[in-house]
Formats: structure tokens, sequence, C-alpha cells
């Protein structure tokens, strides 16, 4: 960083100065051009590197929560939705994204429809583990299934479906809309409902 900040200062100068330069220095429009093209390429490259840095910086997070998101997995699946709510609260202290699905998955259960959408969305926005994408979609379909928003529902159970074609939850539940809307009867414990 600070070479850049160095060649800058050193470009500026010239550019600055060239007036008070000597004629034969004067005459170089290619090496001004040459200097100014090398110190755009010099930005370009910090900024990229900013960039991966970021990246890398948001995979090491995921990484060292790894072990939150698994054991809120492991409480959700046992229903222990206290439990779950304080894993959530410490992911999202922490800017990560499956604190927010986690907390929305748990106010689904509790029917609470506009806050779990408001927090599966806020998670997909963050990030979250690809492997769990599809499941978030899957959860705002669910949640728009018990507001009677059907064509809702169906675009985001093929969101989920063009993440990974062959999620069963998903075409489960497609089907199941498709065969509602056909007045077919549909079993209602396809979405959990009881």
């Amino acid at each position: 960083m600070f070479l850049l900040i160095l060649a800058t200062a050193a470009l500026a100068a010239y550019l600055f100065f060239s007036d008070r330069l000597p004629q034969q220095l004067k005459n170089k429009p290619a090496s001004t051009a040459i200097t100014a093209g090398a110190l755009v390429l010099i930005w370009i490259t910090f900024f990229a590197q900013g960039q991966q840095i970021g990246k890398l910086n948001k995979l090491a997070d995921q990484v060292r929560y790894s072990h939150l998101v698994s054991e809120g997995k492991k409480l959700y699946a046992k229903k222990k939705l206290d439990e779950v709510a304080g894993i959530s609260k410490q992911l999202i202290a922490a800017d990560q994204g499956y604190g927010y699905f986690l907390r929305g998955i748990a106010e689904l259960d509790k029917n609470s429809l506009d806050q779990a959408e408001a927090d599966i969305q806020k998670a997909l926005k963050l990030g979250m583990p690809k492997d769990e994408i599809p499941y978030a979609w899957l959860n705002l379909g669910n949640a728009a299934v018990r507001k009677k928003n059907h064509a809702l529902a169906r675009e985001r159970f093929l969101e989920a479906l063009k993440l990974e074609p062959d999620f069963q939850p998903a075409r489960i539940n497609l089907d199941a809309i498709e065969a509602w809307e056909g007045k077919k009867v549909v079993d209602k414990y396809v979405w959990g409902q009881q």
C-alpha cells in the first residue's frame, strides 16, 4: 500500500511540476502515458486483492463459526428452539447469515411469518453455507404457502430447484401447489401443518 501511495505521489509531482522539467523530459508524452497506465494497473491490482481478501475473510468467518452452525442444526432438529435462539444470537452478533436463517426457521415454527421471511431473506443477503441456500428458499416458500400466496411460493420453490435440481422437499411442495390449484385434495402435512 505504501508503494501505491508513493507511486501516486510521484506521478502527481511529475504532472504538477512538468512545466519546470528540462526540455528533453517535456517531450516524452509516451513515458507519461506509460506511467499513468502503470499506476492504473497498480490501483486495479490492489482493488482486486482487496476484494479477494474480503472474500477470504468471509470464508474464514464461516469456518470460524461452523461449530455454531452445526450445533444450531442439531438443536433445531431436536426442536430445542430456546437453545437455537441462543446460537442464532451469537451468529447474528458476528454478522453471520446463518444466524438469521436459524432465527427465521424458528420464527416459522412459531408461525411468525413476516419475521421469518425477513430473517431468512437477510440470511440470503449476508450469505450462508452453499448447501443450506436451497433450504432458505424452501422455507421462504413455506412461509408464502402459509400466507396463501401460492404464486410467490411457487417462485421460491423453483428458486430452490434452480440451485439444486434434485431437491425433493421443494419438488414435493411444488407438486402440492399444483395439485391444490388443480382443486385436488392435498395432504395438509406436506407443509408440516397439523
